[in-house]
């Protein structure tokens, strides 16, 4: 669809599109492009998966930048999520270096399941800590958003707790995951299976467009 007004979509792997071989004339059904459609805007999505809440800061700071979004959608993730440099950075840290890989964000539990650090590396990460960081993150996305007309899903962090008009806490796409589901010989894009996309989208989708008015 070609519009010139763009709906920006950040987040984690719950809306992130940056599979193999995606093409996204196969996907319309996903609930995030259907709710562009019906705001009549473009879908511009930049969700990475495995985002960290920074990762999704820089997210929005590249949205702004380089698109000039009319509405925005954010999702936002759980604040276990920690950075691995694979590269030497020069300058600034920017939305490219996530998309590339240059650094790439992951949750702690992965990182020690695969082995990429060791039961002793726990010492260095307190969940406590990583919440009120996050807190902050979270905080300055939302001041930021709110510039254009915006929906928040808190979804994986389920300690931001902040009250404000733009947050559905009601919309959490983890409810409507394929571990929810079982296995479904269907399509599946942001964990969550083709007709589940449906029913999550049919749920709540009065509540999102009202956020976007």
């Amino acid at each position: 669809m070609v519009a010139s007004r763009k709906l920006l979509i950040i987040g984690d792997s719950f809306v992130a599109e940056d599979v193999p071989n995606f093409l996204p004339q196969n996907y319309q059904w996903a609930w995030w492009r259907r709710l562009a459609e019906d705001v009549k805007c473009e879908p511009i999505n930049l969700a990475i998966t495995g985002a960290s809440n920074l990762n999704i800061w820089h997210q929005l700071k590249h949205g702004y930048q380089y698109h000039n979004p009319h509405n925005i959608l954010v999702v936002l993730t759980a604040p276990n999520r920690i950075e691995n440099i694979n590269v030497p950075i020069e300058g600034d840290i920017q939305y490219e270096h996530f998309k590339r890989g240059d650094i790439t964000s992951w949750a702690v539990h992965d990182r020690l399941a695969q082995g990429e650090i060791l039961p002793d590396h726990l010492k260095y990460f307190d969940y406590e800590l990583a919440v009120d960081r996050d807190k902050i993150i979270a905080n300055s996305i939302l001041s930021d958003a709110v510039r254009r007309p915006c929906v928040i899903l808190p979804n994986l962090f389920e300690r931001f707790t902040r009250y404000h008009f733009n947050i559905v806490r009601e919309a959490k796409p983890r409810d409507w995951c394929d571990v929810e589901s079982g296995i479904l010989d269907e399509p599946e894009l942001g964990h969550m299976y083709e007709s589940w996309h449906e029913r999550f989208y049919t749920e709540h989708k009065e509540m999102l467009l009202a956020k976007l008015e």
